[in-house]
């Protein structure tokens, strides 16, 4: 639990830059017609139709890159972040077309993790709601993936922890996913 528990932690400081490059509140960011852009709906503790920005690329520490992830953001006040992300301690690239699992393994060759960011919630820089704790998950269908482009579809359940217990203290259920993402370096 505490090595996934890490990994959560990695993964939020990996989409730190996106936030501060495309979704400050003195530079908003424009898309670009459908590029750029994500919607998906939320039910449990937080119930909602959200849209935002996606950006998809790598990340890492020093030359590897180790991490590939969609980033999903609202700018303006920003009230969440959702990094959909896979990981390869060997390096990782972008994975082509096809339904990919969403679990508690981003290690896993073909899965993926969830973590969303509730940033108007309780705690201290937001609540995080995450399939890499429990056995929550979901899937993701990639329908386009090119150097300019990642488009597809995702669903997953997700759910935060008491940081004392470790034990699952509340829940969300993510549906009706669609991205157009560009490249974070773009």
């Amino acid at each position: 639990m505490y090595r996934f528990k890490k990994i959560t932690h990695l993964l939020t400081l990996l989409f730190i830059p996106f936030l501060l490059i495309y979704c400050s509140d003195d530079d908003p960011v424009s898309t670009n017609g459908d590029l750029d852009e994500a919607s998906f709906t939320i039910a449990g503790d937080i119930n909602a139709e959200v849209d935002g920005i996606a950006r998809f690329g790598t990340s890492g520490a020093g030359d590897e890159e180790t991490s590939w992830e969609i980033t999903i953001a609202d700018s303006g006040p920003q009230t969440f972040v959702l990094v959909i992300s896979t990981i390869d301690l060997d390096g990782v690239e972008q994975p082509s077309t096809g339904f990919y699992s969403i679990t508690n393994s981003p290690t896993a060759e073909g899965e993926f993790s969830a973590i969303f960011t509730d940033m108007e919630g309780d705690e201290p820089g937001g609540t995080e709601y995450s399939t890499i704790f429990g056995n929550e998950g979901g899937t993701l269908e990639i329908t386009e993936s090119t150097s300019s482009q990642v488009s597809g579809n995702f669903s997953f359940t997700a759910v935060t922890v008491d940081d004392q217990t470790n034990e699952a203290v509340g829940e969300i259920v993510v549906t009706n996913g669609e991205f157009v993402a560009t490249p974070m370096d773009g």
